[in-house]
Formats: structure tokens, sequence, C-alpha cells
């Protein structure tokens, strides 16, 4: 055993050598073809003018693709949705109504070992159309509703003031339209509301001989969901509001 392990031995080893570097080469070089969902579209370069319908404020989509992707086997049969992204340039645009065209160059690896273009070889999809539409400022309603919760032990819950105001929103012209005829509803919850607060508010406004207490509404709570954003959380204008 020892003579045919060590004979020639240099032949053996540059002979293993081949033939690993010939299967290295062969595994990376067969195709395989993966479909991927649920994959983030990431707009960069928006215009300032115009604004891309459900473009969410950390700059992806509300919608997302669905890829088939071939490529090196390896590399594409470890792919999972949250391991890249379609990255479009928004100079590219050039239609209110763009049909995404995308290729390998449009992938972007979410993972800094692999160069994701260098292992693709095809990538199909559906038509996928981006709708472009004119940046709006609107007033929008806001409405306070009932809050939630208990009140503090000794207060009873009376009234929000304002009940009403107008929220400045920016965005699609055709996703502000739909929101400003809707409105917009706020709530507040009362058991946050801490009892050693009112104590002292009530004891600083007894001289004025009511018995209410005007409790303000800290900044943090100042917040509305905007729907189109994918409920994203946008400050009050309004910076005085009150429960009382």
């Amino acid at each position: 055993m020892s003579w045919l392990l060590l004979s020639n031995w240099q032949r053996k080893v540059v002979s293993i050598m081949i033939a690993l570097i010939i299967w290295l080469f062969v595994n990376h070089s067969i195709t395989e073809t993966k479909t991927i969902s649920n994959i983030p579209i990431r707009i960069i370069n928006p215009p300032s003018d115009k604004t891309i319908i459900g473009l969410l404020p950390n700059g992806t989509l509300k919608k997302r693709m669905t890829l088939v992707l071939s490529g090196s086997k390896d590399i594409i049969q470890s792919l999972e949705p949250g391991d890249f992204e379609v990255v479009i340039d928004a100079t590219t645009i050039d239609h209110d109504d763009w049909i995404v065209n995308i290729s390998k160059k449009n992938l972007r690896s979410l993972i800094s070992t692999i160069d994701l273009p260098r292992h693709i070889t095809n990538v199909s999809y559906s038509e996928f159309v981006i709708k472009q539409t004119p940046v709006v400022t609107m007033q929008v309603p806001v409405t306070f509703v009932e809050p939630s919760g208990e009140s503090p032990e000794g207060y009873e819950f009376l009234a929000v003031w304002p009940s009403l105001l107008n929220q400045n929103i920016s965005g699609p012209a055709e996703e502000i339209q739909k929101l400003k005829s809707k409105g917009m509803r706020m709530t507040f919850d009362l058991a946050k509301i801490k009892k050693e607060t009112l104590d002292q508010l009530y004891a600083e406004q007894k001289s004025t001989g009511r018995d209410e207490v005007f409790f303000p509404i800290p900044s943090d709570w100042k917040k509305v969901h905007v729907n189109f954003r994918n409920n994203a959380l946008e400050d009050l204008n309004d910076p005085d509001i009150c429960v009382f």
C-alpha cells in the first residue's frame, strides 16, 4: 500500500489537483433556474417634481416582484428573497406609465461576499409597470376619536381640543385626493397618562377656579398614520393639542 501511494507521488498530486480544478469548473458552470418571490424594488434618484405611486419613505416600492433567475447553480440554489433587491434609476423612467426593464445589472446583492450580476445569466419576469404622478400638498382633515384606555383614578375624560384640525400632507396627487376625501382619524391611550402628572397639573391650574385639568399632549404622541406610505407615522402640524 505504501508503495502504491508513494510511487510517482508527484504525478498523483498533480492529477488530483487537476481533477479538483475540473470538478470546480464544471460545478460552477452548471446552470440552475429558480423562481424567487417577494423581491424588494429600490428607486434611486427620484425626480423632484414627481413621485412614484407606492414609493415608501425607505426608498422601496410597496409592491414587490417575482423573478425567474438563471445562473451558477451554487449561487442560484442558495438565493432567498432577502438576499438581494432590484434597483431602478428613476432618471431612466421616461413615461408616467413606465414598463420596467430589468437585467442582471439591476440586481444588487445584500450579501457583501456575492457579486450577484457575475453569477446571473438570465432574468425573466411578468410585466411590471411603474406609475409616476405629480407631487401635490393638500390639507387633510384629522378627526380625534374617543381615546382608548381608562383615565387615572379620580379623573374622567371629557374631550380633546381641538376635535378637528387640518394636516398638510405631500404625496402623489391621486393618493392625497383620496386621503382628503376620506379624512384621517387619530386617538390617544388614556392609560399612558399618569395620575401624579394630573395631580400636579390640577394643583397648578386650581387658581383658575375650574375643575377641568388640561393635559398637553406630548410631542411623541402627535403623530398620524399615512396609509399610502404603508402606515408610516408623520408628525402633526398643530403643536397645541390638549385632553381635558
